[in-house]
């Protein structure tokens, strides 16, 4: 009985020791993702990482193109989705084809952090913790926008999109979030 102790008490610090070593490798794996899109992660208290996007480029715009053509010059020059949020912040993001395909589904809005590629302040609270998505479509080469079910909304000049539709990026485009954030999309 007594022998017993020792090696469950090996077999728990083994454990706990395996378990360390693979959330380390989850944590590096994430922080490697981010620093491809161009971000860092940020400690705000405990259990809160936060993701902070870097400008597309050194000087903070997005990389130019030659490429003509409404589609072509998105795939080129990419887009900057800018406004202010509810509480009066400027909001400006760059986003191009490489960071949208970077990430699976492409790149996620909304007021939660630990779930949104960019998190757009909501003092209001009409924003989603997910509520909306731009998207790269590499077979019609050409940004797509979806609402991601939220539950106030999104408007793409003036259209209501249904849950989980993805349409064809207008540009210029005026996004309408929950009713109560107005965002322009152009070329970047």
């Amino acid at each position: 009985m007594n022998a017993a102790i020792p090696i469950v008490v090996g077999l728990i610090l083994l454990g706990v020791l395996v378990g360390i070593i693979f959330a380390s490798l989850a944590l590096q794996e994430w922080e490697n993702r981010i620093a491809q899109m161009g971000g860092d992660l940020a400690y705000n208290g405990p259990g809160s990482p936060n993701f902070r996007l870097a400008p597309a480029t050194p000087s903070g715009r997005p990389v130019r193109g030659t490429r003509g053509g409404d589609r072509a010059s998105q795939d080129a020059a990419g887009l900057v989705l800018s406004g202010f949020d509810t509480g009066g912040a400027r909001l400006r993001v760059a986003i191009d084809r490489t960071s949208a395909e970077r990430s699976r589904w492409g790149l996620t809005f909304g007021r939660d952090g630990g779930c949104c590629d960019h998190v757009i302040n909501d003092n209001a609270g009409a924003l989603s913790r997910r509520h909306f998505r731009v998207s790269w479509n590499a077979r019609d080469q050409g940004f797509e926008i979806e609402d991601l079910n939220s539950s106030s909304g999104t408007k793409v000049n003036g259209r209501v999109l249904r849950p989980f539709e993805k349409i064809a990026v207008p540009l210029p485009a005026k996004i309408d979030v929950g009713g109560r954030t107005q965002l322009d999309l152009t070329r970047g």
